[in-house]
């Protein structure tokens, strides 16, 4: 099964390399439809395929509950650890017999997603079945807290060099036998992002491209330090406050305290980073969790 759509979108673009041309998409999964979610990690895609997760000295958690980018109902949160020495692999087949899919056929130009994450960097491959060392064609994104579109031509993923890998292949994938779909984690340590909207471009395709949403009017406090009054009001859990930079990047986590019923509590920001170095005047943003689930925003412009 396989969706059309178009990549038309109501935000406003801002470029960070070419500009996003109009393009098509076949559709590899929206993540909307509950009734395709298996145990997690497992889910059916719109072609058949199962998502899976493969770990090796590490972690890693799937949640199909979450809300989507552009408003969507669902989107895909994984979570985990990745060792260094290892993997932890988010990956999904096309087929449901892991057939190679002929996507040169349908015009296929490159991958697109959404994508929110950490600030570290993951890297997109595309599986072949022309590769049989795992050394998938990918090409290394690091997703800011927001949500970004990306948008990758198969002219721009390559193999990552490696000694004794396989020779004689392509220097891009050819898009005539793709196997499968994967996300992997390539700094070491603790990782969290969220994918919606995977799919396969047809037509003009470009480099990544982030979308922003439609920008709030920020509050200026007369005076720094300044306070927050944060009200928790949905339900036990734990809660986290950060402050995150004009970039979508972590400054530094003002509260993480676990709440039984519904209180308030006053926060304070002294304008520092989690180093205590003074930061920048401009725009940042305070983001309200709940276990770890994203709640609410508040922008604040540092003077």
């Amino acid at each position: 099964m396989r969706r059309l759509v178009s990549t038309a979108f109501a935000l406003a673009w801002f470029f960070l390399w070419a500009p996003l041309q109009a393009a098509t998409v076949f559709l590899l999964d929206d993540f909307d439809d509950p009734g395709l979610n298996g145990a997690p990690p497992q889910r059916a895609n719109l072609f058949g395929g199962i998502w899976a997760a493969s770990v090796s000295q590490g972690s890693l958690t799937v949640s199909y509950n979450n809300p989507g980018a552009d408003g969507t109902p669902r989107s895909a949160k994984v979570t985990g650890r990745f060792g260094g020495t290892g993997y932890a692999v988010y990956f999904c087949s096309l087929t449901k017999d892991s057939k190679p899919w002929d996507a040169a056929a349908e015009g296929l130009t490159g991958v697109q997603f959404w994508m929110r994450g950490d600030g570290n960097p993951y890297r997109i491959n595309v599986m072949s079945q022309a590769v049989t060392d795992s050394n998938y064609y990918g090409f290394e994104v690091a997703p800011p807290w927001r949500w970004t579109f990306y948008q990758i031509p198969f002219s721009k993923m390559i193999r990552l060099s490696f000694w004794g890998t396989q020779k004689d292949l392509p220097d891009h994938p050819l898009p005539r036998d793709l196997t499968g779909f994967q996300v992997v984690p390539q700094k070491p340590g603790f990782f969290s992002y969220g994918l919606d909207q995977v799919g396969w471009t047809i037509g003009a395709a470009s480099a990544p491209t982030a979308s922003l949403p439609p920008p709030q009017k920020p509050f200026a406090p007369p005076n720094w330090p300044t306070e927050f009054n944060l009200t928790f009001s949905d339900g036990p859990g734990l809660y986290e406050a950060e402050v995150l930079d004009s970039n979508g990047l972590l400054i530094r986590i003002l509260l993480r305290q676990s709440v039984m019923a519904p209180c308030s509590s006053w926060v304070q920001w002294d304008g520092r980073d989690s180093k205590g170095i003074e930061t920048p005047p401009g725009r940042y943003e305070v983001i309200l969790f709940k276990n770890g689930k994203f709640l609410k925003t508040s922008p604040l412009m540092k003077p």
